[in-house]
């Protein structure tokens, strides 16, 4: 098992950061493509929480291109309170954020309804 416990990220700015390599390498082949190779509607997908990127390269890229998420969630709170990633969050750093004394359960439901 991964030990999750040592990756935990400040704030949500490094998730980001972490997909830039892949959105510039996406961005960087769809030029290719148009400028060397001559293709003209081209798209980009992802699946999962991957549908990020692609819609970044989408939104990014000088011309038009065909965005597709597959599989997109609506929001992270499964993977943050279900998932793998329920390890990794700073559950603690969150209660104390509410100024109130709160269980773990009571915080990861109030984030399941902010969402609603």
């Amino acid at each position: 098992m991964i030990d999750v416990t040592s990756f935990i990220i400040p704030c949500v700015q490094p998730w980001f950061l972490k997909g830039k390599p892949t959105i510039e390498e996406a961005r960087s082949i769809l030029h290719w493509l148009y400028c060397e190779v001559g293709y003209g509607k081209m798209g980009v997908c992802g699946l999962s929480m991957g549908e990020v990127n692609a819609a970044m390269v989408g939104s990014l890229h000088p011309t038009p291109v065909a965005t597709f998420p597959f599989l997109s969630p609506r929001s992270a709170i499964v993977a943050f309170c279900e998932g793998l990633l329920k390890h990794a969050a700073a559950w603690d750093a969150l209660r104390e954020d509410l100024s109130a004394a709160m269980t773990l359960y009571q915080v990861q439901e109030r984030m399941r309804h902010i969402e609603k």
